[in-house]
C-alpha cells in the first residue's frame, strides 16, 4: 500500500514501464486499513496496489522497493509462486481472505473490519468500497480461520495462503494471538 494515490500510479507506471508484457495486471484501490496498534486499533486511509504478473517474486520485490515511497514497504505474494522467502514459517500458516457485502453501507463494513481486528481474529482488514458493496480484505493466520468462519461464517469467505517478509509475518502473528487464546 501507499498513503497517497499519486504515489500509487507513479509505482504502477514504473513497473509497467519495467516489466511491459511480464506485467499482467496493476489494480489501484482506495482502502480503507484497520489494524492493531499497540492497545488499540489504527484506521488509516492507503492506496492498495494488487500485481499479478508471471516475474519472480524477488525482482518484483526488488522493483517495488527501489520505487515505494516507504523504506520497507509490505509486499505479499501468493504461496503458489514457484519462488520462496526462505523463512522459518510454514509455506500455508498465513492466509488472506476476501469477502464481499452487499445490502449494507460502507460505515457498517467498516464497522465489521475494526470488530474483526479489535477482537484479534486478523491483524489488517482492508476495506474497499465497489459502488453498490464493498471487498474486505483480512489478512491473517490459518489458525484463525476456523474462529473468523464462526463468527462471521454469514459472509462467503475466499481463502489464499500466502508469505511476506519475516518482520510482517512475526507482526501479524504477535497481532492476531488473543490475550486469552484458551477462550476462543
Amino acid at each position: 500500500t501507499t498513503q497517497l494515490r499519486p504515489m500509487g500510479e507513479a509505482l504502477k507506471a514504473a513497473l509497467e514501464e519495467r516489466f511491459g508484457d511480464d506485467i499482467e495486471n496493476i489494480h489501484i484501490a482506495d482502502v480503507v486499513s484497520f489494524f492493531r496498534e499497540g492497545n488499540g486499533v489504527i484506521q488509516k486511509n492507503e492506496v492498495q496496489l494488487i500485481i499479478d504478473s508471471t516475474l519472480s517474486f524477488a525482482d518484483l520485490r526488488a522493483a517495488i522497493e527501489e520505487h515505494h515511497p516507504a523504506q520497507d514497504p509490505i509486499i505479499i505474494g501468493s504461496t503458489s509462486s514457484k519462488h520462496t522467502l526462505g523463512q522459518k514459517h510454514q509455506v500455508d500458516a498465513f492466509v488472506m481472505a476476501h469477502a464481499v457485502v452487499t445490502g449494507t453501507g460502507l460505515e457498517d463494513a467498516q464497522l465489521l473490519a475494526q470488530e474483526i481486528v479489535d477482537a484479534r481474529f486478523a491483524a489488517k482488514v482492508q476495506v474497499e468500497n465497489e459502488s453498490d458493496q464493498q471487498r474486505i480484505t483480512l489478512k491473517t493466520t490459518k489458525a484463525m480461520k476456523e474462529h473468523i468462519l464462526r463468527e462471521f461464517g454469514g459472509l462467503t469467505w475466499h481463502w489464499i495462503p500466502f508469505r511476506s517478509s519475516e518482520a510482517y509475518l512475526n507482526w501479524l502473528e504477535s497481532s492476531v494471538q488473543s490475550l486469552h487464546d484458551s477462550e476462543l
